[in-house]
């Protein structure tokens, strides 16, 4: 299970546009929406993922993720100044610090309905819009020299 902690901060003009998805070739699955005051438990399969945030349709960020059967790990969903949103991986070590401890303890769960798969599925611009910004973003990640990974031992 990867758990994405949504920090303080993350609120309107970002919030209820922001998405995270997972990525499997071509296909998206819809991890969950970001809100302040919120976490995202996402239960996944080992081995590896790469995830998406978008927001606004203009702003994306990735984060590869290796993970190991029957531990969860965390990665923090942060606003970047100038409006933009990050995906960071949460070390092993600093998911135990004190800092961490009170987000993961002030946080709620959101889980996200099939009203929210249902949205991908049925609205195509939406989806092109994605397709776009993906594609333009992924690009420009894909050249830097450092990639935001959760790995195995990351894993409590």
């Amino acid at each position: 299970m990867i758990v994405f902690l949504c920090c303080t901060g993350l609120s309107s003009p970002l919030e209820g546009i922001a998405a995270i998805f997972e990525l499997q070739g071509q296909e998206y699955r819809l991890v969950g929406v970001p809100s302040s005051g919120r976490k995202i438990a996402y239960r996944t399969t080992p081995g590896r993922h790469f995830f998406m945030i978008a927001a606004r349709h203009v702003n994306a960020d990735f984060m590869k993720a290796e993970v190991s059967p029957g531990k969860t790990y965390f990665a923090a969903v942060t606003v970047r100044g100038g409006g933009g949103i990050s995906l960071r991986p949460i070390n092993r070590d600093i998911v135990r610090s004190e800092r961490i401890n009170r987000l993961r303890e002030k946080t709620r769960f959101f889980e996200v309905s099939s009203k929210g798969e249902d949205f991908l599925k049925n609205n195509p611009e939406y989806r092109k819009k994605i397709d776009d910004i993906r594609y333009v973003k992924q690009a420009q990640w894909d050249r830097r020299p450092y990639h935001h990974s959760i790995r195995p031992e990351d894993g409590l």
